[in-house]
């Protein structure tokens, strides 16, 4: 089969991008001609992919997502594919996969906590404007739309009244063997050794970009709140660290907040981690959910984000009502760390992500595309 995959930039790190990248390796492999339409392939390129790139004005965040949107349009319309699937919000395709959520939502809960100031910035900024059209307008003309979680489902069909039966719900898959508690022994005891972890220290990992969106700032809060507890925070991802710096010298916690940055593979990361936080205001299905699953990580996250759907408090993690309250998320901490059994929490972190292999996960994807296909009668 030939197909088109639309992501506007593909590089290496970020959870939706190793997402495209394994997906389009994984197609490749079972024979399909796959055909990558983006503004930026960061990296090596894979010769068996075919690449188009789409020229994008670079002025702001409005032209690059409209030029970009348009630029994918025309190279749609100037080849022939069996099947066009956006990972963006774009104007052409027969596929939308929903990976980065709902922008409608996003902007509601983001509207929420704001000031009056905020709010009015938000309604007003030409960037939203243009993806909540894009969005509405996707939706309506898109064949088929892939949700990644029951939540982005549900919200999908709330505030664009699309018919249910337009919209498969799939997970994401997780790499089970580069994510594994075996890694502990080797690349996780290593790490620690390297960062000087004393044995009765526990750290705390976070793994994301966008850092103000995925709670790092209460996070950090919640460290403090811990007092004594030996605990250390890593901060794994790409976002501008001075402020957050700030914070934890601001609270005393130079020497337990540690950050690393962006990192091409965090697998071992999660290998030296004993416990993931993220306390995400909004997150459709962070990859890395999974991640800390399949690597015995007991996860805490928001119960409003769609990871929070493979999340059973107090058997493989524990779920925050508000990722704003730096007490709450603290008083979770301390229940998961102080577990009387934390090998159980393990067993039961790995179990829950052995549910979601990419073989498996890849079957359901070719199985839909069959469907619509045999739909089109071509």
């Amino acid at each position: 089969m030939k197909i088109a995959i639309i992501r506007k930039r593909y590089v290496a790190h970020g959870g939706a991008e190793r997402f495209t990248r394994d997906f389009i390796h994984r197609l490749v492999g079972r024979g399909h001609q796959v055909h990558l339409i983006a503004a930026d392939w960061i990296g090596e390129r894979d010769p068996k992919v075919t690449f188009h790139p789409v020229p994008t004005v670079r002025l702001g965040a409005f032209f690059a997502a409209l030029t970009f949107a348009v630029g994918a349009y025309r190279v749609c319309r100037r080849n022939r594919f069996d099947l066009v699937q956006s990972h963006e919000r774009t104007l052409y395709q027969d596929l939308y996969r929903a990976g980065d959520g709902c922008h409608r939502e996003w902007l509601l809960r983001r509207r929420a906590g704001a000031s009056l100031l905020k709010r009015f910035s938000i309604a007003i900024n030409p960037f939203h404007r243009l993806m909540l059209w894009i969005e509405k307008r996707l939706m309506q003309r898109s064949a088929k739309i892939v949700a990644i979680s029951n939540a982005v489902r549900s919200e999908i069909i709330r505030h664009y009244q699309v018919s249910p039966e337009k919209i498969a719900v799939i997970y994401n898959p997780v790499d089970l063997v580069r994510f594994h508690p075996d890694h502990r022994t080797g690349i996780g005891e290593a790490l620690r050794a390297e960062e000087e972890i004393k044995d009765q220290e526990k750290v705390i990992l976070f793994v994301g970009s966008g850092f103000e969106r995925k709670g790092l700032g209460p996070l950090i809060e919640a460290i403090a709140r811990l007092g004594s507890l030996p605990v250390k925070l890593w901060v794994v991802g790409k976002g501008s660290i001075t402020r957050y710096q700030r914070q934890a010298r601001d609270l005393g916690l130079e020497g337990r907040v540690r950050f690393f940055g962006p990192v091409p593979d965090a697998a071992c990361y999660y290998a030296a981690a004993d416990l993931f936080v993220f306390p995400t205001l909004y997150e459709p299905f962070g990859q890395v959910h999974l991640e800390a699953l399949a690597s015995a990580l007991p996860v805490i996250t928001h119960r409003h984000c769609g990871g929070a759907e493979l999340i059973r408090c107090g058997v493989n993690g524990d779920l925050l009502d508000s990722p704003t309250d730096s007490k709450e998320i603290a008083e979770r901490i301390q229940k998961l760390i102080m577990h009387p059994h934390p090998e159980l929490l393990r067993e039961a972190a790995r179990k829950t992500a052995e549910e979601y292999p990419p073989g498996r996960i890849l079957d359901r994807w070719e199985a839909l595309y069959e469907e619509m296909i045999s739909a089109e009668g071509r």
